[in-house]
């Protein structure tokens, strides 16, 4: 099975360089969206769909350790768009 792949957008400006994510999937209450970045959290419980729960935990990370922002928009039912926020340059000693 081949998957279809939606583009994804990445904007750079003299702050920083923001990623765009979207998806069309089963959305997220307001309740699982303060929550998504927990390790292990699952927004669909039923089992129907596959994963560990660490995704998110894991992007989180990454941006954290980039002194960048991460900010999640989701409506149930109508999908979810990650936005990932990254600074043009860090303060010298603060490199990952």
């Amino acid at each position: 099975m081949v998957a279809d792949f939606e583009p994804i957008t990445l904007r750079a400006n003299p702050d920083g360089s923001v990623v765009r994510v979207r998806d069309e999937g089963i959305g997220m209450t307001p309740a699982s969206v303060a929550r998504v970045s927990e390790r292990f959290f699952r927004a669909d419980t039923s089992g129907k769909y596959p994963g560990t729960g660490l995704g998110m935990a894991i992007v989180k990370e990454i941006v954290d350790l980039h002194g960048g922002r991460l900010a999640i928009d989701s409506r149930l039912g109508a999908g979810t768009t990650v936005a990932l926020w990254f600074p043009a340059d860090m303060p010298a000693g603060e490199a990952p």
